[in-house]
C-alpha cells in the first residue's frame, strides 16, 4: 500500500483504462486484445464521470504534513482537463 494519492492515481489508471483501451494501448497498459474505446456520448459521460469523481476524492485527501482536506498548488483541475466541459 502507497500513499492515498498513490493509491487513487492507481485506481485512476486502471479504470481508465478499462474506459479507454486505445488511450491503455498507447501508454504500454496491458489490456484485452483488440478492445475499443466508446467514442459515443456514453463513452464520454462515462469518462468524465470517472475524472470527476476522482477529483472529488482528490480533494477529501488531506496533503502530508496538513491537518485537513485540498489539492497542495492545485486551483481547479477540472478546468484544465474540461472534464466539465465536455460535450461529446
Amino acid at each position: 500500500m502507497g500513499s492515498p494519492v498513490y493509491d487513487l492515481c492507481e485506481r485512476y489508471v486502471t479504470a481508465a483504462a478499462g474506459l479507454d483501451p486505445v488511450w491503455a494501448t498507447m501508454r504500454g497498459i496491458a489490456g484485452p486484445a483488440g478492445a475499443g474505446t466508446d467514442y459515443g456520448p456514453d463513452g464520454h459521460a462515462a469518462r468524465a464521470d470517472l475524472m470527476r469523481a476522482t477529483l472529488a476524492e482528490l480533494d477529501r485527501i488531506a496533503p502530508a504534513g496538513t491537518a485537513g482536506p485540498g489539492r497542495a498548488g492545485l486551483t481547479d483541475p477540472a478546468d484544465r482537463t474540461g472534464a466539465d466541459n465536455r460535450t461529446g
